[in-house]
């Protein structure tokens, strides 16, 4: 027994031993945190009713009523935008005196009411506060985010906010303030680094004017960043701080300022932060962080990262944590930054890449979701800004797909070809034949999704001029054989044609159009078609007006009723004007705007032949009249 008492005893000196040498190592590589004590501001008074006033509605915004509390709010804003000295000074004072006993609510609603205050007309309101009175909000406002950690969640946005309005106009004296704060070694509170990244983010290109003591202050402590919520808030603080360089050098051939210091930033982000980090939150910071930095140090400098910066960033789709548009907007900035001088680089990578991005491409959108908007939106500009720089392969990667047989690689293909149409249509235009021939091979498919996804492609074709090379012929009959479904896909099909038809002078319309309503007679929807047919009439016209003239007659444009097979048509319409519906009345119109035309249109004998067999028309009045 005593020899087990011995070895236990042994054992447990070990491993105080090894804790106390654990905890003098972290001591070593952590700074001491300063001690912070929150100052109120002086109140300055008007020595008047006004103060009187001003705490009646402090007062009531400890109200149990919600309607009080919003009154009185409102009331010190109101006053605050005529006497801001008094109302500011007061607000900040009674919140610093109260704290402890208001309830979260009534604290945040009375620092609302401060920060509304400067957010009107902040220039002036600024001004007005005097340099004494000012710098006493500046050291208040700094000293609560601070301590912001004691303070209630929903109150540390609205200091952030305020402190950011200050800066605003005063931005190197609260980043002054602010670097106070900061310990001899290591980071300072992390609502202090959210603060000052708020601060960069309202000033933009001025702050990279004061950047040089903040990041010297900043440089020396990556090493130290241990925990989640101080990565995040450090990487936050990089973003906007990045974002301010590239808004300061947008323009301008100098070298980007910080770029070296910067550079190490992103080698400690993407091989030490990325890969052990597990907040949600800091990773979503981390990524955007990466995603932005490329753009504030330049390409050059990118380079040497990008073999493992983009993989890195796809990886992180697996991680359902993490918002998918941030991701995808990390990788479009990055292929934004780096794409047109890294293209050796991006080479090796481009098949992997457009594989990952793919994926993401949905054919159903729920656009009511923001971020699922978004991450849709940052993809296909990602494949957009690699078909810049790589089109064959992007076009060659987009015919395998649309050769698959697998639904959604048909689909995401369909969708980018459409994308790619809208947004690339010069550089596409002499390959319009090969994604002509791709979209084809989807014509046999029979799923729902994909044949609404090609009659969506087939109108965009259309719009941008691709519907006038071989093979074009089919898609367009491919969109009026469908026409005639009561479904979702008919619906897509008639909207299509509609489009199509006022793109008439660029889409093999005709014969195809008056074709197949000769055929398609039973469709339920004959009258949606022949309005169709009918505003493809009037743009075939009006573009041959434009090009002849209407006014030259030797070179006024011929009618096209005025070849073979035009009889059957003509005979189509008068053989419709007994109707009594819509398909009566506009056969009824057409008649009469065809006779018009009688010099162009083949409607002698037909017309009178035609009156004599149906002399049981009901509408033969209408009939004889266009005769």
């Amino acid at each position: 027994v005593a020899e087990v008492a011995a070895e236990k005893q042994t054992a447990m000196n070990f491993f105080k031993e090894a804790i106390s040498s654990t905890v003098d190592k972290l001591a070593s590589v952590s700074s001491p945190q300063k001690t912070f004590t929150v100052k109120a501001v002086p109140r300055v008074q008007s020595g008047t009713l006004l103060d009187s006033v001003v705490d009646a509605n402090l007062a009531g915004i400890q109200d149990k009523e919600q309607v009080v509390r919003a009154g009185c709010s409102e009331c010190l804003v109101s006053l605050g935008s005529r006497h801001p000295k008094y109302l500011l000074t007061a607000v900040l004072n009674f919140v610093e005196v109260n704290r402890s006993k208001l309830h979260p609510v009534h604290l945040a609603l009375v620092l609302k009411s401060a920060q509304a205050i400067l957010a009107q007309e902040t220039d002036s309101i600024i001004e007005s506060l005097g340099d004494e009175v000012l710098q006493s909000v500046i050291d208040y406002l700094v000293s609560m985010l601070a301590t912001a950690k004691d303070l209630p969640g929903e109150v540390r946005p609205i200091i952030v906010r305020s402190f950011a309005l200050v800066g605003s106009q005063r931005h190197q004296d609260c980043l002054q303030a602010a670097l106070q704060t900061f310990p001899d070694s290591g980071l300072p509170p992390p609502h202090i680094l959210e603060g000052v990244g708020a601060l960069a983010e309202v000033c933009g290109e001025r702050f990279v004017d004061i950047m040089p003591p903040l990041m010297a202050k900043l440089l020396p402590t990556v090493s130290t960043v241990r925990t989640d919520p101080a990565r995040c808030a450090f990487a936050t603080l990089v973003s906007q701080l990045s974002a301010g360089i590239v808004s300061r050098a947008h323009g301008s051939s100098n070298a980007k300022p910080h770029a070296t210091e910067l550079t190490g930033l992103m080698e400690t982000f993407l091989k030490v932060w990325l890969p052990n980090v597990r907040a949600p939150d800091a990773r979503q910071a981390i990524v955007v962080a990466l995603g932005r930095l490329p753009a504030a140090i330049g390409s050059d400098a990118v380079e040497p990262f990008l073999d493992k910066l983009l993989p890195a960033l796809v990886q992180q789709f697996k991680f359902k944590d993490v918002r998918l548009a941030a991701v995808s907007g990390a990788i479009a900035s990055v292929l934004d930054a780096c794409a047109s001088d890294c293209g050796r680089v991006l080479m090796q990578q481009i098949e992997q890449l457009l594989a990952a991005l793919f994926v993401h491409v949905k054919a159903q959108v729920d656009y009511a979701n923001a971020q699922a908007a978004r991450h849709q939106a940052e993809v296909l500009r990602c494949i957009e800004i690699l078909s810049g720089v790589f089109l064959e392969q992007v076009v060659a990667g987009l015919l395998q797909r649309l050769a698959s047989r697998d639904t959604d690689h048909r689909l995401s293909a369909l969708i980018v070809t459409k994308h790619l149409c809208l947004r690339l249509c010069l550089q596409l235009q002499p390959r319009k034949e090969t994604i002509v021939s791709g979209v084809l091979r989807t014509l046999d498919d029979r799923k729902e999704a994909v044949q609404i996804a090609l009659l969506q492609t087939a109108t965009t074709l259309g719009q941008q001029g691709f519907l006038d090379c071989s093979g074009s012929a089919d898609i367009v009959t491919f969109v009026l054989q469908h026409t005639s479904l009561n479904n979702n896909i008919g619906f897509e099909a008639r909207q299509s044609l509609k489009l199509l038809c006022k793109e008439g002078s660029r889409v093999p319309l005709w014969p195809e159009v008056l074709g197949l309503v000769m055929v398609k007679q039973c469709n339920p929807h004959i009258s949606d078609v022949l309005e169709c047919v009918y505003t493809a009439i009037e743009e075939r016209f009006a573009s041959a007006e434009q090009v002849h003239g209407v006014s030259e007659s030797p070179s006024a444009p011929k009618g096209f009723l005025d070849c073979s097979g035009s009889a059957d048509i003509v005979t189509f319409v008068l053989q419709h004007t007994s109707l009594n519906n819509n398909i009566g009345f506009e056969a009824r119109q057409s008649l009469k705007l065809l006779c018009k035309e009688g010099s162009r249109v083949p409607l002698w004998p037909e017309v009178l032949g035609l009156v004599m067999v149906k002399q049981c028309n009901p509408h033969i009045s209408d009939v004889l009249e266009c005769v």
